[in-house]
């Protein structure tokens, strides 16, 4: 669900890259990594790293600075300057090596995934749906963003919640921190909007 919000695809895009005008400089990857939140960073550090010879390495000395730089835009947590970063998204389109793809799993499930099946354990969530949901909310707004979501649901699910009710409360919030984001995607939610008897999966 989460790829087909990210790329409108259930395929997973290790060569998309765009710059999308929403204050995270360049989106790119399989799971939007981006060039002014960090994350795009620290992927292609970790590419190098498995592949010092790649025609990402160049960049990195421009990311230090714009990662260096302030943080004001989409929300408070990113970075539009592009500064040093031509030819960047041809590249990425360009880059077939086998282990950039390797990297890109390897830090969508350390960044993401891991951290938000965590989440859901130390909450007592048990339906698929809800766990893809703050998968969803960690990609999205990053872990500590979505954790800040998840304080301000309440009860959770452990300290006896229902789980349907529960996710309600969560896309009701999320849906609230869209809108006032303002970034163009509101209707991120629609997917995850059906009865609760069809939530249990």
């Amino acid at each position: 669900m989460t790829t087909t919000l990210e790329n409108s695809d259930t395929q997973l895009h290790f060569n998309y890259a765009e710059n999308l005008g929403d204050g995270r400089g360049i989106t790119f990857g399989c799971i939007g990594f981006c060039t002014g939140t960090y994350d795009g960073n620290i992927l292609i550090k970790h590419y190098t790293e498995l592949n010092p010879d790649n025609t990402l390495a160049k960049y990195i000395p421009a990311l230090n600075k714009i990662d260096a730089g302030s943080h004001n835009a989409a929300g408070g947590d990113g970075n539009p300057n592009v500064e040093g970063l031509s030819g960047f998204i041809k590249d990425v389109q360009s880059c077939n090596d086998p282990l950039f793809k390797t990297a890109q799993i390897d830090k969508l499930d350390e960044l993401y995934y891991n951290p938000a099946m965590k989440i859901a354990d130390s909450i007592g969530a048990k339906n698929a749906l809800t766990k893809a949901f703050i998968y969803d909310m960690c990609v999205r707004h990053g872990v500590d963003g979505a954790e800040r979501i998840i304080k301000n649901a309440g009860t959770t699910p452990k300290q006896g919640a229902d789980e349907n009710a529960y996710l309600q409360k969560l896309i009701s919030l999320r849906d609230s921190k869209l809108k006032q984001e303002g970034l163009g995607d509101v209707n991120r939610d629609q997917g995850y909007k059906k009865r609760p008897q069809q939530w249990k999966c």
